[in-house]
């Protein structure tokens, strides 16, 4: 079948293709390396920490090859690309796909991370103060969704519906009040679903999706220590952590925030 010709506008020329159908635009960036997606990273003194969502695990670099990291990431476009052993160093990390030149074919990012909480409204009681009227069927959903999310899903699988979760949430309005209220209702209620064993990777997500539940976009934060390393995660609202001590969480550097 001959495919449609493009109708001519009125001056005589062809008429552009609708915006919507127009691929969308490669981003850009004033810096000469991102990340391979999935792959995330902070610093801790002298110690780079890489979160790889897709394979579920950390890793960390240390002396030259972290001080090379952080030359790349760092470098603007205008850099010069280095020689002798700065260039077969930095051609190391690519061909380890930790880092993508931004104006090459392959796609990348630059994740923006959120600064340290500012407080809590957390106090660890069951029968929190102020606490506000659990929504249950949204409770029930959102427990039964993350159940789903633990047991058949990748820990990729879960960031993803996080983002999606997320995505949905347009209002603009500030919901600190009814993010504390409902994680306090929620709270009274963990006893009868958690043991002390269940690590806060459900814990947070539970209680992430039960605030997207009932329109309330909560920030999922994820923060690292070294010595010894531990991995720590955690949600938020406005810079309110919501369910943990704000002492704890500082503990942590955030290495993804959704």
């Amino acid at each position: 079948m001959k495919p449609a010709e493009a109708a001519p506008d009125g001056s005589g020329g062809i008429q552009a293709m609708p915006p919507d159908c127009l691929p969308p635009p490669r981003p850009s960036s004033r810096f000469a390396y991102g990340l391979r997606p999935d792959l995330h990273v902070c610093q801790l003194d002298s110690t780079t920490i890489f979160l790889d969502i897709e394979a579920d695990r950390y890793f960390a670099l240390t002396g030259g090859p972290a001080e090379t990291f952080w030359r790349l990431y760092t470098a603007k476009n205008l850099a010069p690309a280095g020689s002798g052993s700065s260039h077969a160093a930095s051609q190391e990390l690519a061909d380890l796909d930790l880092v993508r030149h931004t104006s090459g074919p392959h796609a990348w990012h630059r994740p923006d991370l959120r600064p340290p909480p500012i407080g809590s409204a957390y106090d660890g009681s069951r029968f929190q103060h102020g606490a506000g009227h659990l929504n249950r069927t949204a409770c029930l959903s959102a427990y039964l969704d993350c159940l789903r999310l633990r047991h058949w899903h990748s820990f990729r699988h879960a960031v993803a519906k996080a983002r999606r979760w997320k995505a949905r949430q347009t209002s603009r309005e500030n919901l600190l009040y009814e993010a504390i209220d409902q994680s306090r209702a929620l709270h009274r209620l963990t006893p009868f679903l958690f043991t002390r064993h269940d690590a806060c990777l459900f814990r947070s997500l539970f209680l992430v999706r039960y605030l997207h539940a009932v329109g309330i976009p909560a920030d999922w934060e994820f923060g690292v220590r070294c010595a010894p390393f531990c991995a720590h995660c955690w949600v938020e609202y406005d810079g309110i952590v919501l369910n943990d001590h704000q002492e704890t969480v500082l503990a942590y550097r955030k290495i993804l925030s959704i």
